[in-house]
Formats: C-alpha cells, structure tokens, sequence
C-alpha cells in the first residue's frame, strides 16, 4: 500500500482546498468534499457532520475519514465493493474511521452485495463478520446471533462499556477490542475456539475476564497493558503466546488441576507472581430474565420480577426516583418479584435486583424504568338531592378517579343570579344543619386532579322542612 506517498498528497491538497482552490494532481480528483483516486476515497474535507458517500464510490481507503473528528454518521452507497479497514505506513497507521469520537452510525444501501449495517454498526452483507464499530457508540451492546467472527480492530477505541457476545461466534481477531478504555464487562461464549493476538491490548476498564472451555488459542499480548486483575480460565489446556511485560493479571481461576496446569505449560506463560486457583468450578448465577420497564396508572399496582439461575438466591432491590444523583436500598424488598402502589412520585423511577448465590457471589440485573401517568379525572357518583328538616344535619357527597384529587364545595340560594364558594367545604362530603333559610338551594363540587385538570359535578338540590 502507498500510503506514505498519499498522505503526504493529502496534506497538500488539503492546504489548497482550504484555501478555496481545486486541485487535481497524478491522478486525483475531487468530487464535492471527497477526494478521489480512481475509484477510490482517499479524504473528505467537507464540514458536514452527516456524510453520504457519492455513489460514483467504489473503494473506501482506511484513511478517508481519520481523524474526521465533527462528523456523527457514514452512509455507504451499493456501488462500494471494497472497504480497506486499516493501513500500516511510516507515516501514517490507522483503522477504518479512527478518531472519529462522534461517530454513531454507519449506514449501508440496502441493495450492497458486499456489506450491510444494524443499529449503525458495519458488517459484511450475510451479518457472519462483524467489521466496525463506530467510536462515538456508547452503553451496552448485544451483538447480533448470526455473527461468528468479530472481526479485527472492530472494536478499536470503543465507548461501549459493556459487550455481550453470541453462542455464534467462533474466532475474536487481532486488536478487537484494543483500546476499549470503558469496557466494563465482556461475556464470551462458550463456542469462541480462538481470541487474537492483543484483542483485549488496554481495555482500562476491565477488571475481569472469563475464558471458555472451548478456547483452544489465545494469541499474544491479548491482555498486556489492561485492567483485567482476574482471569477466570475454564480451559484446560490453551496455547496461549506471551502474555506481556505489562499484564496486571495477578490472580487466574482455573478449571484444571496443578498438574494440568504445569502439564499444559502455563506455568511458564503466566509465571510465579501469578496466584493460581486450581479445580475453579464457575458459579452458575446467571439473570435469566430482566425486569421491564412498564407504564402504569397513577394508584395503580405495580409488579417487577426478575428471575436468575443458581443456588441459594437472595435479592435485594434498589430504586433511584427521576433527577436522583444515587441508587437507594429498597427496604424489605427482597424477593424475586415485588410490588407496590404508583402514585406520581415514582413517575420515572428506575429500578434493579442484585442477585446473590451461596457462594456470595452476585450478579446485578439491567434497570427498568417505571412510567406513572395521571388517573384519568371523571365524576363517578354525583350528589344526590336531600330533603331535611330544619336544623338537623345534612351531607351532600361526591366521588371522583384520578389522581392527588381536591375538592371544592359551591352553592346558590334560591334566586341567587351566582354561585358563591363555600368556604372550608374542601372534601368529597360536605355536611352542615341547614335552616328554613336554605330551602330549595343547590350545591355542586368542582374536583381538581394533580394535573390541573377539573371537573364539576352536577347540582344537588335541597329541601328543608319546618
């Protein structure tokens, strides 16, 4: 490849078109913001953040879109046959789309016989080859279950804090997920037979990681430089290359026995600083179904479940009310599935179970978020007509559905031209010994609900006896 050569054109012709000229030299051109080599990209100048490739593209050199830092989506056309992912040069070593930080989205023309894309992520067309994720993806990620190959660089200096890997996968490529700083958690299944070499190179973040059974290889350096402390080896007898100068793995559970482990050479690969725990049996916890997120009328019952594999499970609920900073122990919320009434304050409140074993071990599930709307205001029985004898007590009432309800007492002497308010009647009953004096007079209530929302109720007429 020759790149060192490009580069170095790129830049001139850069210093050019920001001058407001056009350039065309051996043999590139320009087309808009992108410049061409044939039919190849090799650069975009333009200030678009939103880029669509014109459709006269064939081949995307790695180099098109480095360091395109202002740019939040790629639309790919049919034409494009080639996607070069990474070039290694004197001058210049980078993957497809590196440091572009606010890259999201990765679109592919549904009518590519080549490549196709989901949730804005690149694949090749059939979805069997993961190829990249753009940078500027963050939270977590389920990986599609046609996938068996995560393909390399793919992950490169990803914002994803949590991956979790298919039963399709088979092989995880060089340099994966090199870079990854904020990966969290990674679940690898149990049909990965072999993990690149660097694949996990600086993943800061991940503190731990589990090896299948079924890895046969794992290739060198795959965890120098990371956070990963523990390794959790269900492999008996892995080839493993150097694991590197500046690996921080300083404890590995493993499936084997001590002479499996010296018979297998890994003792050699991971040396005498190493704390080895032989005979690791993996604990079986697992959430096997999540809480969901639900809406509910306000007063109305809510029910989050969650269900987990293992022995001897314990729960514990936590909740964080909408605008909350920090999550809050749910008292005596310790069972599987729990429930309690809504009312408007727990509209937008997220909730999650930490899940126990015996062996102390926990797993937390995702959080659902409780959605409270407003019971809708409606009058559901009106005041009913009295008929009293002077001085003994009356009570005129009102019942309503809805939400954080007030209510408001009005009545109208017999020719009154208004209603007048009647002061501290701010009950669904209002009661009072009437004289002669209220005789044929009438009375509604006005029902107001949390929302502002209001409704009268119909008159009530009284009669009062001598």
């Amino acid at each position: 490849m020759k790149h060192k050569k490009l580069y170095a054109l790129i830049l001139t012709v850069a210093m050019f078109f920001s001058a407001g000229m056009s350039v065309a030299a051996e043999g590139y051109y320009w087309e808009g913001d992108f410049l061409y080599s044939g039919v190849s990209v090799v650069g975009y100048y333009g200030s678009d953040s939103n880029v669509v490739l014109p459709d006269c593209t064939e081949i995307i050199d790695p180099v098109a879109f480095y360091e395109r830092y202002h740019i939040t989506s790629v639309s790919i056309p049919s034409s494009v046959f080639l996607i070069e992912l990474y070039s290694q040069d004197d001058d210049i070593e980078c993957v497809l789309f590196e440091d572009c930080y606010q890259l999201k989205q990765i679109y592919v023309s549904s009518g590519n016989y080549v490549y196709s894309s989901k949730d804005g992520i690149l694949y090749d067309k059939d979805k069997t080859g993961l190829i990249r994720v753009p940078e500027g993806k963050t939270g977590s990620y389920t990986v599609p279950n046609t996938v068996k190959k995560i393909g390399e660089c793919s992950f490169l200096k990803s914002n994803l804090t949590s991956v979790s890997l298919p039963s399709s996968v088979k092989t995880i490529g060089n340099s994966a997920f090199y870079k990854g700083f904020y990966l969290k958690s990674i679940s690898i299944p149990n049909s990965v037979t072999k993990i690149g070499r660097a694949a996990f190179f600086q993943t800061d973040s991940l503190a731990s990681l589990t090896i299948p059974a079924s890895v046969k290889n794992i290739g060198e350096y795959a965890f120098d430089e990371s956070g990963i402390k523990t390794l959790n080896l269900l492999s008996i007898s892995p080839k493993i290359g150097e694991i590197g100068p500046d690996c921080s793995i300083s404890t590995v559970n493993y499936a084997g026995t001590a002479k499996q482990w010296t018979s297998a050479g890994l003792n050699k690969v991971f040396g005498k600083k190493v704390k080895v725990n032989y005979n690791y049996k993996p604990s079986s916890l697992k959430i096997t179904a999540q809480p969901k997120s639900q809406s509910v009328k306000s007063g109305s019952t809510v029910k989050l479940s969650v269900k987990a594999s293992g022995s001897k499970l314990s729960y514990q609920w936590y909740y964080k009310k909408k605008g909350a900073s920090s999550w809050t122990k749910w008292n005596k919320k310790t069972a599987a599935s729990v429930s309690f009434k809504a009312d408007k304050g727990w509209n937008g409140a997220q909730f999650y179970c930490l899940v126990k074993d015996g062996s102390k071990k926990s797993v937390k599930s995702s959080a659902a978020t409780v959605t409270v709307k407003a019971a809708a205001l409606k009058i559901t029985s009106q005041p009913a007509n009295k008929s009293v004898k002077s001085g003994k007590s009356v009570t005129f009432s009102v019942r309503a559905s809805g939400s954080g309800l007030k209510y408001q007492w009005y009545y109208k002497k017999k020719g009154a031209k208004s209603w007048t308010k009647w002061n501290k009647k701010t009950a669904a009953s209002a009661s009072f010994k009437p004289n002669t004096g209220w005789n044929g007079a009438q009375f509604y209530c006005l029902v107001k609900d949390s929302a502002g929302s209001s409704v009268k109720s119909k008159a009530a007429k009284l009669t009062v006896k001598k």
